[in-house]
């Protein structure tokens, strides 16, 4: 997570986040902060979106925001 000018954000803790599920709060099953683009173990992240309720133009804005959001992330970007 970065800031407004970019820069990481740092100390975040996992009562900072909420998933959702279908508007319904989850529970966060693992957290682990991680320190810059040299954190070890990599990090990965999965993107999944759910297109079952959703139109086909929903579902089109939110696969180009997911790529533009990679695009700007390139060295951490596995297609």
């Amino acid at each position: 997570m970065t800031d407004a000018s970019g820069k990481p954000v740092s100390g975040l803790q996992e009562s900072d986040f909420t998933l959702l599920d279908n508007h319904q709060p989850q529970q966060i099953v693992s957290f682990q902060e991680v320190e810059g683009r040299t954190a070890k173990p990599p990090v990965h992240v999965i993107f999944m979106l759910d297109d079952l309720n959703n139109s086909f133009q929903d579902f089109a804005y939110q696969r180009r925001a997911v790529e533009k959001y990679l695009d700007q992330n390139l060295e951490f970007a596995e297609r």
